[in-house]
């Protein structure tokens, strides 16, 4: 039996987004044809392009592959004789993927002395100078730590799937290994950097400050001396919710957030009241879904869930 109720469907939403389940299916496109490869001129060695493939592949590097006749086979089929080359063609372009690969790099260094020194009876030597790594003791290079930061805080994959990515590589590099490498690089690199960036913000005449918490590991707490601290010596506008903390902000103007300040009406509205504006808001958002849930069931498996909720039996 179909369903119409919109917290139904609300519920079913939250536990299936489509997005997640069908985005191979979703993001395909049978009308999105590929960038045309088009010969200037037809007797050319070089080949030339047009259109958006050429920017696609432009600052990548080329080379070029020839595919050949074996010696062996380069006989007519129909008299015997030897052929001989007369020309080549382009047939296709593509793009080869070439896997990360992890060396190793030996760090030495030369030592020179003063041999003049040395007989005066005065030794003198003098070390050529070494990058400083990283992370001191370590195995880290800045390439193995940008890369690291680049997948866990920009690609949002977490350490144990690195773990393993690590270890197909070569190198079996466990998560307490990675995290302590990451805490070390904040803690004697990145701060200074964050140090720099709150001297920059606290520069700021206006700063709009959203108190969403998001809890972290040991993290002390959220009462008022923390914004208190941060804000320290700050003179300009602060704008902000309701968040009592800000009180012992001294030497600030504070100003309060129209969106937050509405949510306090809302708070206000008896509950049938609230739940008849929730379903307003909710509305476009729950047809936009039945649409989408009524095209896709059309392909699924009769036994499937989808056609269980959507497609009456």
């Amino acid at each position: 039996m179909r369903l119409h109720r919109y917290e139904e469907a609300a519920q079913w939403l939250a536990g299936y987004h489509p997005v997640q389940l069908n985005e191979i299916e979703t993001c395909a496109d049978p009308d999105a044809h590929e960038p045309e490869l088009v010969e200037i001129e037809k007797h050319l060695r070089k080949r030339k392009y047009t259109g958006q493939r050429e920017e696609l592949v432009k600052n990548l590097p080329h080379s070029k592959v020839l595919h050949t006749i074996d010696e062996r086979e380069q006989i007519c089929d129909n008299c015997g004789s030897t052929m001989v080359k007369v020309g080549e063609e382009f047939v296709r372009t593509e793009v080869q993927f070439i896997p990360a690969k992890l060396k190793v790099i030996d760090h030495y260094r030369e030592t020179y002395e003063c041999r003049s020194c040395r007989k005066n009876g005065t030794s003198y030597m003098e070390k050529a100078p070494v990058p400083y790594p990283p992370v001191l003791h370590s195995l880290a290079s800045a390439s193995t730590i940008t890369w690291l930061i680049h997948q866990k805080f920009e690609l949002s994959i977490p350490l144990y799937r690195q773990e393993k990515e690590w270890e197909a590589l070569g190198l079996r590099l466990s998560r307490a290994t990675m995290s302590n490498w990451l805490l070390v690089v904040y803690r004697d690199w990145l701060v200074h950097i964050v140090h720099r960036l709150k001297l920059e913000l606290l520069k700021q005449r206006y700063l709009h400050i959203d108190e969403t918490h998001v809890q972290v590991l040991k993290e002390p707490g959220r009462s008022g001396k923390y914004p208190e601290a941060f804000l320290r010596e700050y003179e300009g506008y602060i704008h902000t919710d309701a968040y009592s903390g800000y009180n012992a902000v001294s030497g600030v103007k504070r100003c309060l957030c129209y969106t937050h300040l509405r949510r306090a009406f809302v708070d206000a509205l008896p509950p049938d009241q609230k739940k008849k504006e929730r379903l307003i808001r909710e509305k476009p958002l729950l047809e936009a879904f039945w649409s989408w849930a009524e095209k896709s069931a059309i392909g699924e498996l009769p036994k499937s869930k989808l056609q269980k909720l959507f497609i009456t039996p």
